[in-house]
C-alpha cells in the first residue's frame, strides 16, 4: 500500500530495483532501511547474501555472527545456538548486512527513523 509521498517515490522507482527489492523482501529483508537502497547491484548483493544465508548451516550462520559482533542466543549447555534459532540468526545477519551497505546518509536517517 502507497501512502502519502511514497506514490511520486514509487513511480521515480525503476522496475528493477522494485523487483529486486520484492526479492530482498521475500528472503527477509524488512523496514525502511531496504526502501533506501536505490542500487540495483547492491540490490542484488543483498539478495546473493541473504540466498548464502538460507542454505548455511547452524555453525556457519553463527561463525558470521560471530565475525560481525551480532549477539547470538546460545542455551545453557549448548555449544551453539539451537536450529530454532535459525530464523532470529539470519533476521539479525540480514539486518546488520542492509546496514553496511547504506550511505552514511542513509544510515544516519535510519537511525534517525526507529
Amino acid at each position: 500500500s502507497v501512502v502519502n509521498g511514497d506514490l511520486g517515490a514509487r513511480a521515480s522507482t525503476p522496475p528493477r530495483v522494485r523487483e529486486l527489492r520484492e526479492e530482498c523482501e521475500n528472503y527477509g529483508y524488512r523496514g525502511s532501511a531496504l526502501q533506501r537502497v536505490q542500487d540495483e547491484a547492491t540490490l542484488e548483493r543483498l539478495l546473493r547474501t541473504a540466498q548464502r544465508w538460507e542454505e548455511a548451516s547452524m555453525q556457519e550462520l553463527s561463525r558470521q555472527c560471530a565475525l560481525r559482533r551480532i549477539p547470538v542466543p546460545i542455551p545453557t549447555g549448548a555449544q551453539q545456538p539451537l536450529e530454532r534459532d535459525r530464523n532470529k540468526l539470519i533476521s539479525r545477519l540480514l539486518q546488520e548486512e542492509i546496514w553496511t551497505n547504506m550511505s552514511e546518509q542513509d544510515l544516519q536517517a535510519e537511525c534517525c527513523s526507529l
